[in-house]
């Protein structure tokens, strides 16, 4: 290697977010190897996830070594001479960085590298292992005993904390490749690529087209002169449930963000009636986009987030050098998926709608006067309703944020001491949960009690005695 190797393994980007990475950056190293040698008939992948031994139950253990082999050019002399040096523009046509061979080593002990490939006429052989050392012997090559073209990169022992963040399921595994890999499967001439972990075997080709492919929609946007292109996907038969915005650079994903932050009806799988649940995926590409990928693609050279909540994994989101900012890109982003997705998300609006005034009209009637505002609220804030969420607990969230919308409506108005006031709203909320109480107790088997007349507002504003037929009459005085 013709730099210090653990220097620059050291001074290598490596989220824990992202411990398929090193994995991406082997794959796509076939792709490249294969469009090298793009006359050569049949080109194939084949990605091996080796685990560790069974776990209890038969539960498949961690995976520990993956193997990525294909039939592409191979590390012929140009090809390894490009390898043995830092920071090769050897592949920078096809949106190489040439650093990808150091996130290996960041989240594996080591790389065995054998390569069969055709040179001078003929079929040679060269092999060698890659490890975090200043210096190493050059592999040189000799004839090879193979029948055809072949190279093998095997990543060997997983290290913490990347193999502990490693999805354990291979279909997960297997959406992830998809999804990182998406303009290759979109490509009619994409190789024939299979994912095994000697048990389970996965066509890649076949997961796209019977799961992405089959819903598919295409957008072109402009942002502040700039061009990108979105693509919608509905993953079908999905192991996720998180709807994603996934941002590329030169065909491969860098950065990923949650839908469900700018659109909050998108919890959960969404169901659609002919096909079942289906998570989301949009996936964003712009010459701005490649222009402006770091050099591990963990992200882009946008100046730093303030935003320290952030997740680990998702992009920056402050401005380009030019001022064009990520905010103005998602914003357009989330409107087109808003309306590829308004038949789903109608539904999920009147399902939860119904929920709400399902709870008012059997167990909180007194909420009624509010609403009026649910309609909007439930459309902007409230979760999606499902089976982990009950419509009382949906009911409490959208009530509440209606009581905050109404007291700031009040103040704007200048009306004081009405359920707009700051005490109104606590004792409005107060009573709400005496509600869900008194409920939960009746489920629970106790005794329903005494009649109270009716529900309505006591007329003294000031008033937080329970309300009576005798206190709730017009223009009449509490008796408390």
């Amino acid at each position: 290697m013709k730099a210090g190797v653990i220097g620059r393994i050291r001074n290598t980007n490596l989220p824990r977010a992202k411990p398929l990475l090193p994995l991406f950056e082997a794959v796509v190293n076939s792709f490249h190897a294969i469009e090298e040698a793009r006359e050569r008939p049949n080109p194939w992948i084949r990605i091996e996830a080796e685990r560790d031994v069974l776990l209890e139950n038969d539960r498949p253990g961690d995976f520990e070594n993956f193997a990525v082999t294909d039939n592409g050019a191979g590390f012929n002399d140009e090809n390894y001479d490009s390898f043995l040096t830092v920071d090769t523009q050897y592949k920078e046509a096809l949106g190489g960085k040439g650093l990808g061979r150091f996130c290996w080593l960041k989240a594996f002990d080591s790389v065995e590298i054998e390569s069969h490939y055709l040179e001078g006429g003929g079929l040679k052989r060269r092999a060698f292992e890659f490890r975090p050392a200043e210096s190493s012997d050059e592999a040189t090559s000799a004839p090879s005993s193979e029948s055809a073209p072949r190279t093998t990169v095997r990543l060997v022992g997983y290290k913490s904390p990347y193999k502990e963040g490693c999805p354990n399921e291979l279909e997960t595994v297997a959406q992830r490749l998809v999804e990182n890999f998406l303009p290759f499967f979109l490509d009619p001439d994409c190789p024939g690529v299979l994912l095994t972990d000697g048990n389970v075997d996965i066509s890649l080709n076949n997961f796209f087209e019977e799961n992405v492919r089959s819903a598919e929609s295409a957008h072109d946007l402009s942002v502040q002169g700039e061009r990108f292109s979105m693509r919608g996907f509905r993953l079908y038969n999905s192991s996720g449930r998180d709807h994603r915005v996934l941002y590329a650079a030169r065909h491969r994903g860098v950065g990923a963000e949650r839908l469900d932050r700018h659109l909050p009806n998108l919890s959960g799988l969404i169901e659609d009636r002919d096909r079942g649940g289906f998570s989301y995926l949009t996936y964003v590409e712009g010459a701005k986009l490649d222009d402006s990928v770091n050099n591990e693609r963990t992200g882009f050279a946008f100046s730093v987030s303030e935003d320290e909540n952030q997740s680990e994994d998702a992009p920056q989101q402050d401005l380009f050098a030019d001022g064009l900012s990520l905010r103005l890109i998602r914003q357009q982003v989330v409107r087109k998926v808003a309306e590829d997705l308004e038949p789903f998300l109608e539904g999920l609006n009147q399902a939860k709608l119904t929920l709400i005034n399902q709870y008012i009209d059997e167990e909180a009637p007194q909420y009624r006067p509010l609403s009026a505002l649910l309609v909007r609220i439930h459309r902007q804030h409230s979760a999606e309703p499902d089976e982990r969420q009950s419509g009382e607990n949906i009911a409490r969230t959208a009530i509440q944020k209606a009581a905050r919308a109404k007291a700031g409506k009040s103040r704007d108005h200048g009306r004081a001491r009405s359920i707009g006031e700051p005490r109104g709203v606590r004792r409005e909320i107060s009573g709400f949960h005496g509600t869900i109480q008194r409920a939960r107790h009746l489920r629970a088997g106790g005794a329903r009690p005494a009649p109270q007349g009716s529900f309505s507002t006591c007329s003294r504003r000031r008033c937080s005695a329970t309300p009576t037929p005798e206190n709730t009459r017009s223009k009449r005085k509490c008796t408390t």
